[in-house]
């Protein structure tokens, strides 16, 4: 086994078939994906290691940006009780792989190769952005609706594309555009008697 801290996940089926669509030969398919774990720019390895600790980061740092940028959605969200869990964990952990339209995703993907990591979560605040007005008026078995099947929605790819442009800027004159480092929890010594 190549990398033995993620081994085979699930979740990487569909990034796989991706690679596997543009690059025919899965000895090409395997080392595009070992870029994507392991590369500086993408980060994904801890997306599938043992308890996630990307994707609670991404979460988290969505919850900031949310509130920040969009307080009206994220007090909604919040009186609604729709945690970010409901709606951007696959988000997150497939980098839109089955959750837009297809051509919107093979869009997102490709900025993502292109720019890397921070698009990920700057698409998640752009999609919140765009829908903003409808989503703030939905109670919560409408937005559990809406959320879990945006890409069976014909979506105008040019405006979430523009809107991607304009919060990845915003985001990056506020210098918030990167997740946060991982938080180091030293080990605790017990104490000599």
């Amino acid at each position: 086994m190549f990398n033995r801290e993620v081994g085979y996940c699930q979740g990487m089926a569909n990034v796989v078939a991706l690679m596997l669509m543009y690059l025919h030969e899965e000895e090409d398919a395997f080392w595009a994906l070992t870029s994507l774990l392991r590369g500086d720019r993408y980060q994904m390895n801890d997306f599938f290691t043992p308890r996630l600790p990307k994707l609670f980061r991404c979460l988290d740092h969505h919850m900031v940006l949310r509130k920040k940028f969009i307080p009206a959605v994220h007090k909604h969200f919040n009186k609604m009780q729709y945690e970010p869990t409901l709606y951007a964990t696959k988000w997150f952990l497939q980098c839109y792989l089955d959750k837009l339209p297809f051509s919107l995703t093979l869009r997102v993907w490709d900025i993502f190769l292109f720019e890397g990591e921070e698009i990920e979560t700057a698409m998640a605040l752009a999609i919140l952005r765009t829908f903003k007005k409808q989503l703030v008026k939905s109670n919560d078995e409408q937005l559990n609706e809406f959320m879990s099947r945006l890409a069976e929605h014909q979506l105008d790819e040019e405006k979430i594309i523009d809107n991607l442009s304009e919060t990845l800027m915003e985001l990056r004159r506020a210098r918030l555009s990167h997740l946060p480092k991982p938080a180091v929890i030293e080990e605790i010594k017990p104490s000599e008697s």
